[in-house]
C-alpha cells in the first residue's frame, strides 16, 4: 500500500493484520451501509466472516486488481 514501507522477514504477517485490523476499524465498522451491503448479498452456503476480515481482504484485492493500489514486492 501507498507510503507503507514492507516489513522484514517473520513480522510480515503480523503486520499485514495490522494493516488489515486498522482497515476493518476504521472504513469497514463506521459504515452501517457497507455492512448492510454485505449481510444482504450473504446466504445460509457463506461463511459468517463476524471479524470483517474476509470482507477487507477482498476490498483490497479488488482495488488491487483494478489497479487502485501500488503494488510492492
Amino acid at each position: 500500500m501507498k507510503g507503507i514501507s514492507p516489513k522484514s522477514k517473520g513480522e510480515k504477517y503480523t503486520h499485514y493484520m495490522e494493516l488489515v485490523n486498522d482497515f476493518r476499524d476504521k472504513y469497514i465498522l463506521p459504515d452501517p451501509e457497507l455492512l448492510s451491503l454485505f449481510n444482504e448479498s450473504m446466504n445460509t452456503d457463506c461463511f459468517a466472516d463476524e471479524h470483517h476480515l474476509l470482507k477487507v481482504q477482498d476490498i483490497l484485492y479488488q482495488m488491487l486488481d483494478k489497479g487502485m493500489m501500488k503494488q510492492t514486492v
